[in-house]
Parts: C-alpha cells; structure tokens; sequence
C-alpha cells in the first residue's frame, strides 16, 4: 500500500517539491502552501523511511529529533509560535523540510526522515566557481571540477561515454573490455587536443591529472546504464543474468499461488520398443526426450510430470502435464526389478484429499515452451482459472526452482546411465552414447516406471532448507 501510494502521487510530489524548494522562495511557498491539497497517505509519517538515530553523535540526534517533532506539528496544524517555541524552527523552515522529505529518492520511495540528517544533500554537488590554473600540489579547492570541466566540453564527456558503453555500433571498434588506464590515456589525449595543457589548466596542472575523479565517473556511468554497460563489457548472457527478477515484484505467500512449468531435453539418446497395436513392438530411436514438470514454488513440491517423444513440445504435451496434476496420483506397478520408490515417495495429491484437483493462481512459463499461444493460455484458463506468466527465453534463472529440480534430476539420475550424453561435448562421461542405446534398448513402460520413481523420491528427499522435511510434508504444514 505504502509502495503504490508513492507511484500514484510521484507527479504530485515533483510538483509539490519544486515549488519554492529554496529559501528565497519562503513567501511564495507561504502563499501557495496547503496541506490539504496533499494525499493524507503521504503525510503518514509512521510509514516515512527512517534513520538510525543511535549512530549519530549527542548533538545531531537532537537537531534531527527537533526537525521531525516540527514536521509533525506542521501536519498537525498547530500554530506557527508553537512550532518555533518547541523546536526553535520557524514554520517556514518546517514547510521547507518537509517539501525535501516528500522528494522522491533514487530507490523509488521518498526521502522521508532520512534527508534530515545534517548536511545531507539530495542534489549532487555542482561546482559555478571557475576552476583556478597553475600547479596544484593537492586536490584542495578543486571540488567539482572534474564534472564543471566536462560540462564546458561536451566532447570529453562523449569520448568517455562512447568507450564505456562502447556506443556508435559498427562505425567504431572498441578494446573488448577497455581499461582505466587506457580510458585515461584517451581523455588526456583529447585533453590536449583542447589545448588545455597550455598555462598548466585543468586537469594538467594536478598530480594525478584527472585519473583520481575518472574512476568514480566510470561507475557513475555504468550505474546509470547498467544494461548497456553490462552488454558492453560482458556479453549478452551477463545482461539476461541482469535481468533476471530477484522476487521482490513477485513474492509468493501462501501454497499453489504460482506453479513453474517447463520442459527438460533429457541428456541422452535412447533406443525405445514401443508396442505396435498389430502385435510385437516398434523399435525407436530417440535423440530428444522431454520431460515436462509442473513444480509448486512456495514449497517446491513436483505436482506432476509428463514424458514426450516428440522433437519439438507443443501445446498438448503442456496440458498433459497439468491434467496430471489435477488428478489423483497413485504408484505405478514395477516391472524393473531393482526399482523402489523411496520411503515416503508421493505427489500432493495422494497425501490429502485435498490436493486432488487443487487449482492454483498463477502459471510461470518460458517463453521458448511450446511457443505458449491463446488457446494454451484459454484452457489453462477455464481448468485451472489461472494466468499465464511468460518470462524471457532461455533464461533459467528467472525459474530457479524448476531449473535446479532438473539438474538434480540429471546428476542422480539420467547422467548415470551407459548412453548418457552428459552436460556437454566434453563431459568425460559422454562415451559413445548411441552405440550404448543399442546396446541396452528400453522399453518405454520402463523409462516412464524410472522417470515417475525419480519424481515421487524427489518430493521425500529431506530438505536441509527446508528443516529437514521432505516436500509433501511442507506443503501439507503450509496448506493446514
């Protein structure tokens, strides 16, 4: 409530801070100054950012405690001599300060009581004074000068920008990951093509000649273009890694309030006997088996699973598995001798009744998923009566949870057998894997009987984070 109310009122609150911000300007705030035109959530001053009072010496703890008693008897609207005889502020500088707290701070929120510290400053600072020639031993009396001197040459600060974020595309080549040292070198270059190294000017006429403030205006410049930057200087995969959402726009609060859907390529090539309807089997060989699992995120249980054959998933595959998922499960009947389910193996729905046809909120996909269309997003939508979330393609960590199922389900698993292809190329345990799917041919009764065995242990593996619990025991603590 407190982050939407800042969003909805951000105009208001530019508007509000602008007018009359300086001191000069007290009699024209007084005279278009009202409380009443503010939003009355705004001026709850319980939900204003906050500051550690105790790590400020005796004197500032009481000239900020002072301020914010004379904000909240500016918003209690007691008299102007009330406010200047409790806290020694005039109501001029009350109204000043709290058109500073109202201003909007870089992490979206306000300023709140945070810009009450003394000598805090929400504007950086800019230097006017001109910047002094001759040789300076020090940096002393050389405060913004580095920022006034890119200011009154526009083409410095262009240079610096296009080698950081290596901008002007194929009319320019650029160092694969440029160096301060080199970047420095450049500017001192065009420095002196300005004929600022004539009389000892700025930066010349400094020991370390503007090296000391290039630094910092290297991060600034990556912070504010941090997208841009991070593509230029480490590739496209770091800037999907950069994208990726921590959760803080999308928390999860309560069970079957968001399912992870996604389909697995299974490391290996297999040699099936399918049974033919006219008797006998078929001998297939399988380069692309898929495994598609339908995870619940707030206990990270498996719901379901689904097995295709396919070379490329579709739509009917995906509504497979979440038709599983709604339905009761029970163990297969075993054929291969040596495979048991694990003590306590189980999906949801054969714990609780409760879980049988349990519908949830949410679906997160990936985009590349069966190239996820309308009438895929329909009939989740009138079964399950959820929505579909499709995030970027190809970028796991946006999935953490389903992602992390499947490598385990690789290590324990899959990876372990004779025709395995292993993560890579050069997996030292990738040997020869088609010779060895012909040799130990499947049947595919049996590679669904291993792959529902490896999803029902999975959910009674205890969990180190999770208190040692297996999952359905989670999800039936969360549920109750």
């Amino acid at each position: 409530m407190q982050v939407v109310c800042f969003r909805n009122c951000a105009d208001q609150i530019a508007a509000f801070a602008c007018v009359g911000s300086e001191p000069s300007h007290w009699g024209k705030t007084m005279e278009r100054f009202s409380l009443a035109s503010l939003d009355p959530d705004l001026l709850n001053m319980r939900t204003w950012p906050t500051i550690d009072l105790d790590r400020l010496d005796e004197s500032d703890q009481n000239l900020v405690q002072a301020r914010q008693r004379a904000l909240e008897l500016l918003v209690e609207g007691v008299p102007d001599d009330q406010i200047r005889s409790g806290c020694n502020l005039s109501r001029q500088m009350a109204v000043y300060l709290l058109k500073r707290c109202l201003q909007v701070h870089p992490d979206g929120r306000i300023y709140g009581y945070r810009i009450l510290m003394p000598y805090f400053r929400s504007e950086p600072y800019r230097r006017t004074a001109d910047i002094p020639s001759g040789w300076h031993f020090t940096n002393f009396g050389l405060s913004g000068a580095f920022s006034k001197l890119l200011r009154e040459h526009p083409e410095l600060q262009e240079l610096l920008d296009r080698h950081i974020l290596k901008l002007g595309g194929r009319n320019h080549i650029y160092e694969a990951r440029v160096q301060l040292k080199s970047l420095h070198k450049r500017f001192m270059d065009k420095c002196r093509e300005l004929k600022l190294d004539e009389a000892q000017q700025y930066p010349f006429n400094t020991v370390t000649m503007g090296h000391r403030s290039l630094s910092p205006y290297i991060h600034k410049i990556i912070k504010e273009n941090i997208t841009r930057a991070t593509a230029a200087n480490f590739g496209s995969s770091a800037v999907k890694t950069l994208s990726t959402g921590d959760g803080t726009n999308r928390p999860i609060f309560r069970p079957f309030e968001r399912v992870e859907v996604d389909a697995h390529k299974i490391d290996g090539i297999f040699v099936l006997l399918i049974p033919s309807i006219f008797g006998g089997v078929v001998v297939k060989t399988v380069d692309r088996l898929w495994d598609i699992t339908v995870e619940e995120v707030a206990s990270g249980v498996i719901l379901s699973h689904y097995r295709s054959c396919r070379a490329e998933i579709n739509s009917d595959d995906v509504l497979q598995a979440v038709a599983r998922a709604l339905r009761l499960w029970e163990p297969r009947e075993l054929r291969i001798p040596t495979l048991r389910y694990g003590k306590g193996a189980a999906y949801p729905s054969s714990i609780d009744p409760r879980f049988i046809g349990a519908c949830w909120d949410e679906t997160s996909v990936d985009g590349a998923l069966a190239e996820i269309g309308k009438r895929l997003k329909l009939k989740l939508k009138a079964v399950v009566g959820c929505d579909v979330n499709t995030l970027a393609r190809r970028n796991p960590n946006d999935r953490p949870f389903i992602e992390c199922f499947f490598g385990l389900l690789e290590q324990n698993g899959f990876h372990r057998l004779p025709n395995t292809t292993g993560s890579s190329p050069t997996d030292s345990r990738r040997s020869k894997p088609d010779q060895a799917a012909h040799k130990y041919q499947m049947q595919v009764e049996h590679l669904d009987e291993l792959l529902d065995v490896m999803h029902a242990n999975y959910n009674s593996t205890p969990k180190i984070s999770l208190g040692g619990s297996g999952l359905p025991d989670v999800l039936y603590q969360l549920a109750c």
